[in-house]
């Protein structure tokens, strides 16, 4: 889906106004919320008791529209080094669902890697947004999540600006930010 034709947009802009988003809260009892607050208190241990918590929770992959895509603690390691929010966390336990049903529409070779994205509307404190998620092809066609792209749109601050200044912006290629404006915007 490398081109960017306006029937092509059109049919993913369609695809992604038909998915529910998923609702995000903050947990207020349970192992996920000792899990929030031990990312909160930024323990020495925090990205460790993420990991786990995050290992137990995901199947071994996900059957997404590119094949199957592997969750592995280096890929949670990597998605929790880089650019780290409640958000982030929050969404961490959805990876499955957001791979499964979310929409694929841009992949890119770079290198000996080739990199599949795709987007998943969500609600966090009533504010709408857009996950992309990132599967990374290893040059054994092996696919991994690969969250160091990975960034949440809100979806009223879509623009062209790859320069802004916003920690989240710097996590996502920058033609993944355009191709994505364009692509819901493409009826107007």
């Amino acid at each position: 889906m490398k081109s960017k034709d306006n029937t092509s947009n059109r049919k993913v802009s369609e695809r992604l106004s038909k998915i529910n988003p998923i609702i995000i809260s903050i947990p207020t009892k349970g192992l996920e919320k000792d899990i929030y607050f031990a990312y909160l208190s930024k323990s020495k241990r925090w990205r460790s008791i993420v990991m786990n918590w995050a290992m137990n929770l995901l199947p071994e992959f996900t059957l997404s529209e590119v094949g199957p895509i592997y969750y592995s603690r280096q890929s949670l390691r990597n998605s929790l080094a880089h650019g780290s929010g409640k958000l982030k966390i929050l969404t961490l336990p959805f990876l499955d669902k957001m791979f499964r049903q979310g929409v694929f529409f841009f992949d890119e070779q770079d290198g000996n890697y080739h990199y599949y994205n795709f987007a998943y509307p969500i609600v966090f404190e009533d504010q709408q947004f857009y996950a992309i998620l990132v599967a990374r092809e290893d040059r054994n066609g092996k696919r991994f999540y690969d969250n160091e792209f990975t960034r949440i749109l809100k979806k009223d601050e879509l623009s062209y600006d790859t320069g802004s200044t916003n920690k989240a912006d710097n996590l996502t290629h920058p033609s993944t930010s355009r191709l994505l404006h364009d692509i819901l915007n493409v009826n107007n």
